[in-house]
């Protein structure tokens, strides 16, 4: 994925932080256990996130204990025992989602990330063909984003909403599958405006890359930025960012969370801003 959505570090408490990191090791043993070792490499926070948040919505209480880790064999580390379904998911939605990003990556990246893709492919192959196989449905919502995506992107009419729907439909069909409660709709809400800010902070983020490469990018055609107005763009795209932020940290409020509530407060209202302020101080470093 694309990685913006993570915690707050400083503002967790230690065993809410101790929580969170044992989400995060047992994704990676069951990444290694359904699709080999070398499927760590694909581990994300926001596959972290999606499996935490589904355990936090159902109210599921998870069990840890301390395992040897199997990367740094001489330090232990905690781990969830009993989450395994929403983990094996999250392991699927890593591996369909790398898969899918290195292929669009042959199209639209750099020199680098082409040839980057090229090598990894075959890597990444054989594990998607036994994602695919496990979680068909799963496959097919991901084939229906990015071939969204492509068209999206590929309409010179384009602007920064459209541009941010095949995320925000995407995010919010994961919320609501993998919330199995009656508030259904609160979570699709939420999903979908965490979805739009995901991608329009990674469209923010790569404004500078995207104009040297003459790449798409909703902001640089619908603010007409150039290196030359960068200065006064900031002012325009950052309050994007801050808005949708908003708008996910407001749906999420109407979300009946029952569990991990310190984990998710924070990556949601705390970590969201955190992105931003920090999208905001790398283009401060353009304005002055």
């Amino acid at each position: 994925m694309y990685g913006y959505i993570r915690i707050s570090k400083p503002e967790l408490k230690i065993k809410d932080y101790e929580a969170y990191r044992a989400f995060y090791c047992t994704l990676c043993d069951t990444l290694a256990k359904r699709y080999g070792p070398s499927a760590r490499m694909l581990l994300s926070y926001d596959a972290t996130f999606f499996a935490i948040f589904s355990l936090a919505a159902d109210g599921a209480a998870c069990a840890f204990q301390k395992k040897r880790c199997a990367v740094f064999p001489f330090k232990k580390c905690i781990k969830a025992k009993n989450a395994q379904e929403r983990m094996a998911f999250a392991a699927d939605l890593t591996v369909i989602l790398a898969w899918f990003k290195l292929r669009d990556n042959l199209q639209d990246g750099s020199f680098f990330e082409k040839a980057l893709s090229v090598l990894l492919l075959p890597f990444v192959l054989f594990k998607f063909r036994k994602a695919k196989r496990l979680n068909s449905a799963l496959y097919d919502m991901t084939r229906s984003y990015f071939y969204f995506q492509f068209r999206t992107e590929n309409d010179p009419r384009t602007g920064v909403d459209a541009s941010a729907e095949p995320s925000g439909r995407f995010f919010s069909q994961l919320a609501a599958q993998l919330c199995e409660t009656e508030n259904k709709a609160a979570f699709a809400r939420f999903g979908y405006c965490l979805g739009r800010f995901v991608y329009l902070s990674d469209a923010a983020d790569d404004i500078e890359k995207d104009l040297k490469k003459k790449n798409f990018n909703p902001f640089i055609s619908v603010f007409q930025i150039n290196e030359e107005t960068m200065k006064q763009a900031v002012d325009e795209f950052i309050p994007v960012l801050e808005l949708t932020a908003a708008a996910a940290q407001e749906a999420y409020r109407r979300c009946e969370i029952k569990n991990y509530t310190a984990i998710t407060d924070n990556i949601v209202i705390l970590g969201l801003e955190e992105q931003t302020d920090r999208i905001k101080m790398k283009y401060k470093g353009v304005k002055t």
